[in-house]
Protein backbone atom coordinates (compact mmCIF):
# COMPACT_ATOMS: atom_id res chain seq x y z
CA UNK A 1 0.00 0.00 0.00
CA UNK A 2 3.08 2.48 0.71
CA UNK A 3 3.97 1.98 -2.75
CA UNK A 4 0.96 2.85 -3.94
CA UNK A 5 0.37 5.95 -1.48
CA UNK A 6 4.05 6.73 -3.02
CA UNK A 7 2.69 7.71 -6.34
CA UNK A 8 1.72 11.67 -6.20
CA UNK A 9 -1.45 11.38 -8.26
CA UNK A 10 -3.21 8.93 -6.27
CA UNK A 11 -1.68 10.46 -3.10
CA UNK A 12 -3.51 13.89 -3.73
CA UNK A 13 -7.40 11.95 -3.94
CA UNK A 14 -6.97 11.95 -0.06
CA UNK A 15 -5.84 15.07 0.67
CA UNK A 16 -7.65 18.72 0.54
CA UNK A 17 -6.01 21.88 -1.51
CA UNK A 18 -3.77 22.65 1.83
CA UNK A 19 -1.99 18.84 1.84
CA UNK A 20 -3.86 18.25 5.15
CA UNK A 21 -5.93 14.69 4.87
CA UNK A 22 -9.41 14.93 3.82
CA UNK A 23 -12.12 14.13 6.55
CA UNK A 24 -14.47 13.12 4.13
CA UNK A 25 -11.66 10.51 2.13
CA UNK A 26 -13.04 6.84 3.51
CA UNK A 27 -11.01 4.53 1.49
CA UNK A 28 -9.64 3.25 -1.29
CA UNK A 29 -10.65 0.06 -2.68
CA UNK A 30 -10.44 -1.68 -5.80
CA UNK A 31 -12.83 -3.56 -8.59
CA UNK A 32 -12.74 -6.32 -10.93
CA UNK A 33 -13.03 -4.30 -14.35
CA UNK A 34 -12.15 -6.26 -17.43
CA UNK A 35 -10.24 -9.41 -18.96
CA UNK A 36 -8.00 -6.72 -20.89
CA UNK A 37 -4.24 -7.37 -20.09
CA UNK A 38 -3.00 -4.23 -17.68
CA UNK A 39 -6.60 -3.13 -16.98
CA UNK A 40 -8.08 -5.85 -15.38
CA UNK A 41 -8.87 -3.55 -11.97
CA UNK A 42 -10.16 -0.25 -11.17
CA UNK A 43 -8.58 1.69 -8.45
CA UNK A 44 -11.52 3.75 -6.60
CA UNK A 45 -11.34 6.37 -4.16
CA UNK A 46 -13.98 6.59 -1.56
CA UNK A 47 -15.71 9.53 0.18
CA UNK A 48 -18.69 10.15 3.16
CA UNK A 49 -18.13 6.11 4.63
CA UNK A 50 -18.40 5.08 0.80
CA UNK A 51 -21.47 6.68 -0.42
CA UNK A 52 -19.34 9.03 -3.20
CA UNK A 53 -16.52 7.70 -4.93
CA UNK A 54 -14.32 8.03 -8.13
CA UNK A 55 -12.39 6.14 -10.57
CA UNK A 56 -9.11 7.01 -10.21
CA UNK A 57 -7.20 4.52 -12.48
CA UNK A 58 -6.43 1.29 -13.61
CA UNK A 59 -4.49 -1.66 -12.75
CA UNK A 60 -3.20 -4.99 -13.85
CA UNK A 61 -3.43 -7.70 -11.00
CA UNK A 62 -0.48 -7.28 -8.10
CA UNK A 63 0.28 -7.56 -4.78
CA UNK A 64 -1.31 -4.18 -4.02
CA UNK A 65 -5.08 -5.34 -5.04
CA UNK A 66 -4.64 -8.48 -2.20
CA UNK A 67 -4.39 -5.07 0.55
CA UNK A 68 -6.94 -3.30 -0.55
CA UNK A 69 -10.77 -3.76 0.04
CA UNK A 70 -12.94 -4.58 -2.76
CA UNK A 71 -15.32 -2.08 -3.74
CA UNK A 72 -18.96 -1.88 -3.48
CA UNK A 73 -21.31 0.38 -4.48
CA UNK A 74 -23.30 1.90 -1.79
CA UNK A 75 -26.50 4.79 -1.95
CA UNK A 76 -28.07 6.54 0.87
CA UNK A 77 -31.70 6.41 1.06
CA UNK A 78 -33.66 8.33 -0.58
CA UNK A 79 -31.17 8.69 -3.44
CA UNK A 80 -32.24 8.14 -7.12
Amino acid sequence: MKELLNIDWVDNFRKLPNGQIDPNFHQYSTNKYSDHKGYEYVLMAEYKNGYSWYVIGFMDENEVIKELPVWEAKYEKGAS
